[in-house]
């Protein structure tokens, strides 16, 4: 066997584990907890939001549909401030970009640096910006809306979270 042919064989079976990891994840299924620095140098939990409703926003500061996202983000926050938690991750940009960014766009919620972390990314399987995952109170998948205009996404959103919240 050559050299080739030995890393192709090791490449595909590393693509079909992962493959069948991220097809494991169904909507209603249990989110895995994970623990990440917020920009403001708090931990950020996702068990510490249990009760809440969670949305998860994977960006990066080049991303135009991502910034385009923030009013309608800033309304689902604004809306539904008792019940929901938005948390803004961003796994490709330095610490200093995003604080920087954070700043200049007024972004009240957490955002968290996942700097080039890739088990979060293929955990919530992201290949494209933005991507958002609502989790429900309990902590488990309920939505994960990436074909849609933001303004659908957020329709969508409340109609879920409108019948279990109270504004």
């Amino acid at each position: 066997m050559c050299l080739n042919d030995y890393l192709y064989n090791i490449l595909s079976e590393s693509i079909n584990q992962r493959y069948q990891e991220l097809n494991s994840l169904q909507i209603g299924d249990k989110v895995k907890d994970f623990t990440y620095y917020a920009l403001d140098g708090e931990n950020v939990s996702l068990s510490s939001f249990k009760g809440k409703w969670v949305l998860l926003d994977f960006w990066f500061v080049g991303c135009v549909p991502c910034h385009k996202a923030i009013p309608e983000l800033r309304h689902l926050q604004n809306k539904f401030e008792n019940c929901l938690e938005i948390v803004g991750i961003n796994p490709i940009d330095k610490t200093e970009r995003i604080k920087a960014y954070k700043e200049k766009n007024n972004i009240s919620w957490n955002i968290v640096s996942a700097n080039h972390d890739s088990n979060i990314k293929s955990y919530f399987n992201v290949n494209q910006y933005p991507t958002y995952i609502l989790i429900d109170p309990k902590g488990n998948f309920r939505l994960i809306p990436n074909d849609f205009k933001i303004e659908d996404i957020t329709k969508e959103i409340s109609k879920i979270i409108n019948s279990e919240c109270k504004e």
